[in-house]
């Protein structure tokens, strides 16, 4: 609440919250959306394929990352959705005013906003992958251009990148490659 990323809730649904360890010890809020999720109409905005993603890469010389900084969470919820959102804990039940993790379609709606923030450019110097956005030039002064274009749209849609940008150059394989 403190974030602004919940409210209050008066909702007649609401789903299940716990804590779930994580590695090294700290702890991760989880909701179980599972039975909103199976009554869900399914958003069926496709992720972009890997071998995709791979195969814009060639030729391309320079390569940056940047990682959205609370993901999901920069999508205001509409507000007849947030009731169903709503989650109950020890000390009452509470609704998401911006779009969960866990929900069944926060994937696919992340994606498709993304590429309305970067229509246009998305595939020619940018991809969109869940919550990354890769960069790819042939030059250095060329990707000083996309990084500044890219960084631009990101700022105009309000949303936030995390503190670190990735930059990589001319290698024989691109850094988040498993190959």
């Amino acid at each position: 609440m403190k974030n602004g990323l919940i409210e209050p809730s008066r909702s007649q649904w609401s789903s299940p919250a716990f804590l779930v360890p994580k590695k090294g010890g700290k702890l991760r809020f989880v909701i179980d959306y599972r039975r909103l999720n199976q009554i869900c109409i399914k958003d069926r905005t496709p992720l972009a394929r890997q071998e995709d993603l791979l195969s814009s890469f060639q030729g391309m010389k320079w390569f940056s990352t940047v990682d959205m900084a609370w993901g999901f969470w920069g999508v205001p919820m509409e507000e007849d959705s947030k009731q169903y959102t709503a989650f109950v804990t020890p000390d009452g039940l509470y609704q998401w005013k911006v779009m969960p993790m866990g929900f069944t379609n926060s994937p696919a709606i992340f994606t498709r906003l993304m590429h309305m923030v970067l229509a246009g450019i998305n595939w020619r110097f940018c991809l969109v992958y869940l919550d990354d956005v890769i960069m790819f030039s042939s030059s250095f002064a060329e990707h000083l251009e996309h990084i500044e274009e890219v960084l631009s749209r990101i700022v105009q849609a309000n949303l936030s990148l995390k503190g670190e940008v990735s930059v990589c150059k001319n290698r024989s394989r691109v850094p988040w490659s498993s190959s």
